[in-house]
């Protein structure tokens, strides 16, 4: 049995050998440039797996730009590349940075966006007025997304880990908005219609999103914070709150009552 193990180890150091498995530790340059991806094709949505931050502008002509910048060792280390619609974000394999607080970051402009997926711990940031009829923003993890003012017909915005999003001037018709984990949710602005669920220990902001219509559920020990101008439905089924403000003329209330009160 000793020898079988010997030959085992001795068989999966020689696999790791002629295939080139090895990690490779990279220690961010003082040096920082900026690197355009060139021929990037058309994307409505992106995609972020790992650490690197993304900075997002709509831009006001069909044409599309994407750069890196970052340490001049590092650029070379991150694959950009737009897949089916959709510009794909991530380190390549094998790459260990040392020195967090040198970040890449991609920045890049397309006509339209319809989706942002984190996968990780990137930082993403909407600058600028976006405008568009729908868009679904997604955090799997502890990465956050920031947006500066959002003008879409429906917005689906969903929390699954410690991340956090920040919508800090929206206009939209519909919002949709939910967190499995400890993350949070900030919303500002104006909208018709917003399902809030919370479904763990993270908080939903939204007492200056003012509201006409509000669902809001708490399924955990979160809060939730609304506004409702005209009518409020809301449920608590854990350890939670549901505060709301305005001045709704219907006000339905199920489960803990008690935990349902107006601010």
């Amino acid at each position: 049995m000793k020898n079988l193990k010997n030959v085992s180890v001795w068989m999966i150091w020689m696999l790791l050998s002629v295939t080139g498995v090895k990690a490779q530790t990279v220690i961010p340059s003082k040096k920082y440039i900026t690197q355009e991806v060139k021929n990037a094709g058309n994307f409505s949505a992106i995609k972020v797996l790992g650490s690197p931050d993304v900075e997002y502008r709509q831009s006001n002509n069909s044409k599309v730009a994407v750069f890196i910048y970052g340490s001049d060792n590092l650029v070379e280390l991150l694959e950009v590349n737009t897949v089916n619609g959709v510009l794909q974000v991530n380190i390549k394999k094998g790459v260990n940075i040392h020195g967090g607080e040198r970040r890449l970051k991609v920045i890049a402009s397309s006509p339209s966006l319809t989706q942002v997926d984190i996968q990780g711990s990137s930082d993403v940031s909407l600058k600028g007025t976006i405008k568009g009829t729908n868009i679904g923003l997604n955090v799997m993890g502890s990465g956050d997304i920031d947006a500066e003012n959002l003008n879409y017909t429906d917005i689906s915005v969903a929390v699954k880990g410690s991340g956090d999003i920040v919508l800090k001037n929206m206009k939209v018709d519909n919002v949709n908005a939910e967190i499995a984990g400890s993350g949070d949710i900030e919303m500002k602005g104006t909208a018709q219609h917003a399902i809030l669920t919370v479904n763990g220990s993270g908080d939903i902001s939204a007492g200056n999103l003012v509201t006409t219509n509000v669902i809001a559920t708490v399924s955990g020990s979160g809060d939730i914070e609304c506004y409702a101008s005209k009518q409020l439905s809301a449920r608590v089924g854990g350890s939670g709150d549901i505060e709301y403000r305005g001045n709704p003329a219907v006000v339905n209330k199920e489960g803990r009552k008690d935990q349902i009160s107006k601010k």
